[in-house]
């Protein structure tokens, strides 16, 4: 486990957060074993504002990472579609966006987020003359 791991895990949350308030390691602590938001943030090499914030995180949800966000999820843009789709640019670049959203059957533009946004490429339409 990192420094930044162990540390969260021994943090709890002050009532009030501000620069010079202290944090204490667990919940039976002396004040001499307590360390200034300050300080945590100088040994995590970060800012001072974001260690209440992971304290909270850490808390509320015993980990570290991101909580699960709102909406609708993703549906029709898929890893496999967005891997097959790049193996089917690949073998044809000439083919047109239209032709590959009426195979996968997804609209038009879906597909033309998923080659644009995901897969970083920029249609085009050659000029004859």
């Amino acid at each position: 486990m990192s420094v930044f791991g162990l540390v969260l895990f021994f943090l709890c949350i002050p009532e009030k957060w501000c620069r010079k308030k202290t944090v204490p390691r667990s919940l039976h602590t002396t004040s001499e074993e307590r360390e200034t938001i300050s300080e945590i943030a100088k040994l995590l090499k970060f800012q001072c504002v974001r260690v209440p914030r992971v304290v909270q995180r850490s808390q509320g949800t015993g980990k570290i990472k991101d909580r699960q966000r709102n909406g609708r999820p993703r549906t029709s843009t898929t890893p496999a579609l967005k891997k097959m789709l790049k193996q089917k640019i690949q073998r044809n670049s000439q083919k047109s966006i239209r032709k590959f959203d009426k195979e996968q059957d997804v609209s038009g533009r879906t597909m033309q987020n998923l080659v644009r946004d995901d897969l970083g490429l920029k249609s085009y339409k050659l000029a004859k003359g």
